[in-house]
């Protein structure tokens, strides 16, 4: 419990430290120079107490944490709210081009994964419609944004478009 009043005790002065500097100085680049220098000094004075009381961070730590099952699962599970946002926002974007050049009643249907670098990678752009003229000119404004990716064609006899 000493350690936790010396971190906020020493946090306290380190504030009002702080604050005197920061209405003290002229506005510039100099008063940002010395904010930025304060702030690491409070965050070095509020983590020091607890060093010297056997408190470690290390990188094995994070190491050992990522190798749960916990972490895992949720990294897996916001990897895949990313992929899903990222398709749906990604075809509302092409539903909305093709609208804006005259092809409507269409829908789109996008498959991504992440490649080993956590990037966003599109496999495949699904075009359903219901009419089979809108094909060509809707995969010509595809392949404007995304020229290398696979596009398959699906005909739907009655496509309700969600608003």
């Amino acid at each position: 419990m000493d350690i936790l009043k010396t971190v906020i005790l020493i946090s306290c002065i380190m504030g009002v430290v702080t604050t005197l500097a920061d209405i003290s100085l002229p506005d510039g680049t100099l008063k940002k120079q010395v904010n930025t220098v304060m702030g690491i000094i409070l965050i070095l004075t509020a983590v020091t107490p607890f060093i010297g009381k056997g408190f470690t961070l290390s990188l094995k730590s994070f190491g050992e944490l990522s190798d749960t099952y916990e972490f895992g699962d949720i990294s897996e599970t916001a990897q895949m709210m990313y992929l899903n946002e990222a398709e749906t926002k990604l075809e509302e974007y092409f539903v909305n081009k093709l609208n804006t050049n005259g092809i409507e009643n269409i829908r789109i249907v996008i498959t991504a994964d992440t490649d080993e670098y956590n990037c966003i990678e599109i496999k495949e752009v699904n075009i359903i419609a219901a009419n089979d003229s809108d094909y060509e000119l809707a995969a010509k404004l595809i392949r404007e944004d995304l020229p290398e990716t696979e596009l398959t064609f699906d005909q739907e006899d009655r496509i309700e478009i969600k608003e």
